[in-house]
């Protein structure tokens, strides 16, 4: 069965749940290859999602390979909704925690995904 994606993801732990919309989830996006553009072309389909996308940038080398998905300290969750609305278009995810980070998630794009984003 196919899920429906949707601008909100419900977590199941035990009997509780917990709704994270994704407004909630504030995104910073780094372009860590040398393509020009991808960060740009991922903000907009991200906000379309309804993500807060509240940085675009360039990373500090153009020679990342896998694309990283950074979380700061309680935002697991928040990188686990990411994580899977990017797995759709992207394959080399990894996700790290960042205790520094000042945002909640904090993507880098990197040059194994130079790909068509069709989310």
């Amino acid at each position: 069965e196919n899920p429906i994606l949707t601008d909100e993801i419900i977590i199941t732990l035990g009997t509780d749940q917990i709704v994270i919309d994704n407004s909630e989830i504030n995104i910073s996006i780094l372009n860590g290859s040398s393509v020009k553009g991808v960060a740009g072309k991922l903000k907009d389909e991200m906000i379309r999602r309804g993500f807060n996308i509240n940085k675009v940038g360039d990373a500090d080398r153009e020679d990342y390979q896998n694309t990283i998905i950074k979380y700061s300290a309680n935002s697991l969750k928040k990188a686990e909704i990411v994580k899977e609305y990017l797995s759709a278009s992207y394959n080399n995810l990894e996700i790290l925690e960042d205790p520094m980070l000042l945002t909640d998630i904090e993507i880098i794009l990197g040059t194994k995904n130079d790909q068509e984003i069709s989310i």
